[in-house]
């Protein structure tokens, strides 16, 4: 891959049949449609380095689990199993997920306004102990260099590109040439490989866990006190704030949301400019 910024095959079409142009009617998009993520008040999100190579080489569970958390965290949300790194690599955090007996990693950092830099992604080769190697560290470090450096020169130039994420001109290109990174899209599940109908429902469902936590933190309730308040076991509810969103329905969500006095509205209409329909949620 080529140092420099790129995100060449990150867009993540709203587009599922091919077929004659022309808008649809309404009633077909039943059939024929593709889910619009709306992309208020989320965080862009930028790999460094071949943190997305190396994520989209992890087994699909991580890969699913890794990508809620990271999702979540670029709705505000703060994975309660994540570990803040200290030392040199301070204003790091640590996500670890256990699969088929092997241990993952994916560390990220917040720490640069508006953006989610994603540093190291890496499979923990050492059965013994739970501490970072330091091979792993140094790596870190080295790209928590670089996303400030990357942060500071796009800032200096006060564009406000990271509302929605575009590929890097080549003035940038050229004054961030020895970083490697690549711009995410507008679905990190989608970044990491998922077909568009996995990545559209995986962050859907991404989306109202996030309705959740707000109301969670801005009632300033317990977990155990909200679980019962929206119908879902502690334990069930912290696995899903940690990005485990796979094993849980949209309809879960969405009773839990009304449990609460939330209206979660379904709209259903025609694509205008392609050969698909869309749904969009609207929460109120």
């Amino acid at each position: 891959m080529p140092v420099g910024g790129s995100c060449a095959g990150l867009r993540s079409a709203d587009r599922l049949s091919e077929g004659n142009a022309g808008p649809r009617p309404a009633l077909s998009a039943y059939t024929y449609f593709g889910i619009i993520l709306s992309m208020a008040g989320r965080k862009p999100i930028v790999w460094m380095g071949s943190s997305l190579r190396d994520m989209k080489a992890m087994p699909s569970p991580v890969k699913k689990d890794f990508g809620g958390a990271l999702h979540g965290v670029q709705e505000g949300r703060a994975p309660p199993n994540a570990k803040k790194l200290k030392g040199a690599v301070e204003g790091a955090v640590q996500l670890s997920e256990d699969f088929d007996g092997d241990t993952y990693r994916a560390v990220y950092t917040t720490e640069l306004e508006g953006v989610v830099y994603v540093l190291h992604c890496f499979q923990k080769k050492s059965k013994a102990g739970i501490e970072t190697p330091k091979a792993e560290l140094d790596t870190i470090e080295q790209r928590l260099k670089g996303a400030r450096k990357l942060h500071a020169q796009r800032a200096t130039r006060q564009r406000s590109r990271f509302d929605v994420p575009a590929c890097a001109t080549e003035q940038e290109r050229e004054m961030t040439k020895e970083i490697e990174y690549v711009d995410g899209g507008d679905n990190v599940f989608a970044d990491l490989g998922f077909d568009e109908e996995t990545a559209a429902r995986l962050a859907r469902k991404s989306e109202l866990v996030s309705v959740l936590y707000r109301y969670q933190v801005e009632r300033n309730l317990s977990q155990k006190a909200f679980s019962h308040l929206v119908g879902i076991p502690q334990p069930k509810l912290s696995k899903l704030y940690n990005g485990k969103v796979d094993g849980v329905s949209v309809e879960k969500l969405i009773d839990a949301i009304a449990r609460l006095g939330g209206k979660v509205t379904i709209k259903v209409e025609a694509h205008p400019l392609a050969n698909a329909g869309r749904i969009e949620l609207e929460l109120t």
